[in-house]
This record gives structure tokens, sequence and C-alpha cells, in this order.
């Protein structure tokens, strides 16, 4: 029944772009498979750390509601409905506020890739619940000025707490709003190049082992975790993403120079996310360590990617922009193939949308 509903709720949201109506439709559908789900393959290692039983062995932000929650008397059970509540809440907020002129079409592609497979990932949902809420907040500031620059800072800070990952948001306090030359795809092959040269690096491994001096940190670096050319399927689906968002970015700009309607809050938000995506392929060189811990990061870019598409085409109606629009909903249904098995009984959107306590 719940998978019914949930592709009933993509498709709609597909068609009826403006509906507020099938944007809360949305809403219920994303708060009901995530909160009320029952099944997650690591829901035996989380109930481990909830009860100590692992010890503090995971990021710090976690281990210390687990304990908190724990010595209060609650159940996993509850703990984790509270929890998964909260990080989908802050997370819907977040891009309602940031992104107040989207259509529903972005959260529906979201929801066949990259939101789905976060239901399984406790750590990294609220992390990424976080980050959203500190992006948000932060390009709604009038002025990018020191103290906004270190609140973010602290934002990003108490998310890493929940999934290390998402330490990579630091960079938004450097990068700066020029809009982006035309050799940019040369500056991606050489970042990537050089990140993969960098990383792999024994000076760069031994330096995370002591900033981190975490067992998992230096499981990254084991070599049963690395997946060799297995990356370039990975690298596929990020230059993908990129081009579409670089197509609709120099169209939308084309148009926005003589519109004054545009704020320049979105203006900023643009370029940042523009910039982000090409120094997400800095990542790559982790990637040869551990593709899966690793991609997760780009959950997020991918998120904030899919939304501000969704903005910037309602300024561009142009035939190829409508060829875009398909490809990308093509290349998320791919994705959503490839990550999350839908043909397979033993795969995650299966599980799933299988298993949920309100639709058994």
């Amino acid at each position: 029944m719940l998978t019914i509903i949930f592709f009933l709720i993509i498709m709609l949201g597909l068609l009826i772009n403006k509906s507020k109506l099938i944007r809360k439709l949305q809403y219920i559908c994303i708060f009901i498979v995530f909160v009320f789900n029952s099944w997650s393959q690591d829901d035996a290692t989380y109930q481990r750390i909830y009860t100590g039983y692992y010890g503090k062995s995971h990021e710090p932000g976690f281990d210390f509601i687990c304990k908190l929650c724990f010595d209060s008397g609650i159940s996993y059970e509850t703990f984790k409905i509270v929890y998964v509540s909260v990080a989908v809440f802050l997370l819907l907020f977040a891009l309602n506020k940031i992104f107040k002129e989207s259509g529903n079409d972005a959260y529906s592609l979201i929801l066949l890739y990259p939101l789905l497979p976060l239901v399984e990932l406790l750590r990294q949902l609220l992390a990424i619940a976080i980050i959203t809420c500190g992006i948000a907040w932060y390009f709604s500031r009038e002025k990018e000025n020191i103290k906004n620059k270190i609140i973010l800072a602290l934002i990003i800070f108490l998310g890493a707490t929940f999934h290390y990952s998402v330490l990579f948001f630091l960079i938004l306090l450097l990068i700066s709003e020029k809009t982006p030359q035309k050799n940019t795809y040369i500056q991606i092959i050489v970042i990537t190049l050089v990140s993969i040269f960098i990383f792999n690096a024994s000076l760069f491994r031994t330096f995370l082992r002591l900033l981190f001096a975490s067992d998992k940190v230096s499981s990254w670096f084991d070599s049963a975790n690395r997946i060799g050319l297995g990356i370039f399927i990975v690298f596929a689906f990020h230059i993908i993403s990129f081009f579409i968002y670089d197509f609709t970015y120099r169209a939308y700009f084309a148009k926005v120079n003589n519109n004054d309607g545009t704020t320049e809050s979105v203006k900023r938000l643009s370029k940042r996310i523009y910039s982000l995506n090409v120094y997400s392929f800095m990542l790559f060189g982790f990637y040869t360590y551990n593709m899966e811990f690793f991609s997760r990061l780009y959950i997020v870019i991918l998120i904030l990617n899919c939304f501000h598409i969704s903005v910037m085409a309602k300024k561009v109606k142009t035939n190829n922009m409508l060829i875009l629009r398909s490809f990308q909903l093509a290349f998320h249904i791919t994705m959503f193939v490839f990550f999350c098995r839908p043909f397979n009984d033993s795969g995650i959107m299966s599980m799933i949308l299988r298993n949920n306590s309100l639709f058994p």
C-alpha cells in the first residue's frame, strides 16, 4: 500500500508543480516513510550504540544524545521516532525557507534519490538537516560578515558531531561569489587529479589519523575499503549532476541580469551552490578509500542542486530547458534504480516501503 502511495505522490508532484495541497501531501509522505520506518540494515548497530554496548566509538553528538535518552529510560524505538521526527522537521523547514520559489517537482525528485536511502542513515540524516538549516539561515542574512560566518562555522561543527563528512561545508566560508569561468571543466579535472594524489599520500593519511584519533577514520584507509575503478561510477553521476546545474545556471543568469525581481540572496546562493559542485570534486581522493562513506556527503549538494534548479527553471522557459528537465528526471530515475534497487526484494526501496509501522 505504501509503495503505491509513494509513487502516486511522486507522480502528482511532477505533474502538478504549484499545488500547495500536493506539497502538503509530499511532506506527509516523507514524514511517514522516515518516522515510521521499522526496518534498517543498521538498526542492530544503532541499538548497540544506544545501549552503550559499543562504547563511544562514533560521533560525539550522536553518542551524547543516545546516552542522555538511554539514561532517561527511553526505549530505542521511542528514541528513533523522536530523533527522526526532529531531523525530518528541520530538513523540510530549511528547504521550505531557503527555496520558497521551488516547485513540487523538487520534492518528487529528491524522494526518488537521494532522500530515500537516508531513511536508514540516522547520523547522516540529522547532520544533513543541521547543515541545511545553517545554509538557509546564512543566506537569509543581508551581509556575510565575520559574525555570521562564525555562527555558520559553529552550525557546521555541530552537524559534524553527528557525521564528520559535513566538515566539507566549511568551504562555504572561503569561496567567493564570482561567476564561474568557461574553463570550469578543466578546473574540475585538475582539482580531481590533484586531490587523488594528495589524499593517497602517506603524510595526509597520518595527519587524519592524528586529527580524529578514531578507529573508524583509520578504517577508511584499510585496503579492504578500496574500491578500485568503482569510483568512476560515482564520478559519472557527479559530472552529470554538475552538467545539469551548469546549463541551468548559465541560462538563468543570462536572463536575470535584466530582471530586478530576483533577490540578491537567491543570486548569492546559486553561485555558492555552483562553487560547491566544483569543489566537491576534491573529495574524489577520499573516494579511493571508501566510496560508500564519502559519497554520502554529495547527498547535500544533490538536494541543493535539485531545489535550486527548480527555482531557476521557473524563470528560464525555453525548449532547451524542457529537454534538460526531462534529462534531469531521467537522471534521478537512473540513480534511484542504481542505488535503491527497486526491482530487488531485498533492495533499499523494497525493504523501506514494505516495513512501515503505519502501513504493515
